[in-house]
């Protein structure tokens, strides 16, 4: 699970106590759904210079935004994404 602290006893309250085997791709998008009920959402940019993808969190409760770098692949922008958001998220809570 790539969730940690109080993002994950959150999460797992509103999916289910369990960890369940599943794609990684379906549990980020889970996670991604989560994050955006508490109004961080994550995007995964393409680059207009390169063929790598941007990570960006849109805090908006607190009306910022946070570039989270640039990555290989969309599917490691999303991750770090989420990791991040993660980090947001235990820090509010």
């Amino acid at each position: 699970m790539i969730l940690t602290g109080k993002a994950k006893e959150d999460f797992f309250k509103v999916f289910g106590g369990c960890e369940w085997e599943i794609d990684e791709r379906y549990l980020f998008a889970l996670i991604i759904e989560f994050f955006d009920n508490t109004k961080l959402h994550i995007y995964a940019r393409p680059s207009l210079k390169s063929d790598k993808w941007w990570s960006e969190i849109d805090d908006l409760q607190n009306k910022k935004n946070y570039a989270n770098g640039l990555f290989e692949t969309r599917l490691s922008s999303i991750q770090s994404g989420i990791e991040k958001a993660n980090d947001i998220y235990n820090a509010k809570f």
